[in-house]
């Protein structure tokens, strides 16, 4: 805040950055800020970053099972190989 005083209590950093400011009389469409861009809500944020985790989670898979595993890339999606990967793994 260039003025130096504190912000009342409650106050939104929108009312904060635009206290001061004349409003535009002009009715022309006000040029906006990149501050001013609306947050998506929480729930869209989460599953957009799921959805992004399971993406890289598969190419991950695929590009290791491929060069490590030197089988086929699409290989790593069939059920047969993580039940054979299972029982590897437990003993049975």
């Amino acid at each position: 805040m260039k003025s130096g005083k504190k912000p009342r209590q409650g106050t939104t950093r929108t009312e904060q950055r635009h206290r001061g400011k004349p409003a535009s009389d002009s009715g022309s469409p006000r040029k906006e800020d990149s501050h001013d861009k609306p947050i998506p809500p929480l729930w869209k944020r989460l599953v957009g970053l799921i959805i992004v985790l399971l993406i890289l989670a598969v190419v991950g898979l695929i590009v290791g099972y491929l060069i490590l595993g030197d089988g086929e890339s699409l290989h790593v999606l069939n059920p047969v190989t993580w039940i054979e990967l299972l029982r590897f793994v437990t003993g049975r």
